[in-house]
């Protein structure tokens, strides 16, 4: 997804959240009715933790976790969620160094 590219990107120096916040937010806007709104939660978590809106990334986070916990997600993605939700709790946002996949 566009959105964590911008939001997760190892290199701070192009991490671009304001962009990040305003693609996610769009992609949810635009899936509501289709199979990948649910996998949106994790993007839009990002960009608000990305843009220290740390609140609502850990909502969002949440919902995403509540989501892959009613579903046959893998437990390996169900952990790599909440290890994120975790860094959200901890004033931290999410960057992709790598070891998350």
């Amino acid at each position: 997804m566009l959105s964590y590219v911008y939001s997760a990107f190892e290199d701070e120096k192009k991490r671009n959240c304001k962009k990040s916040l305003e693609i996610a937010k769009n992609l949810m806007d635009q899936s509501k009715d289709t199979a990948s709104f649910a996998s949106s939660y994790p993007a839009l978590a990002s960009a608000y933790a990305c843009n220290g809106q740390f609140d609502q990334a850990i909502m969002n986070q949440q919902t995403a976790i509540d989501i892959l916990k009613r579903t046959d997600a893998a437990i390996k993605n169900r952990e790599k969620q909440n290890s994120i939700l975790d860094l959200y709790k901890n004033k931290q946002p999410f960057v992709d160094n790598g070891q998350w996949y």
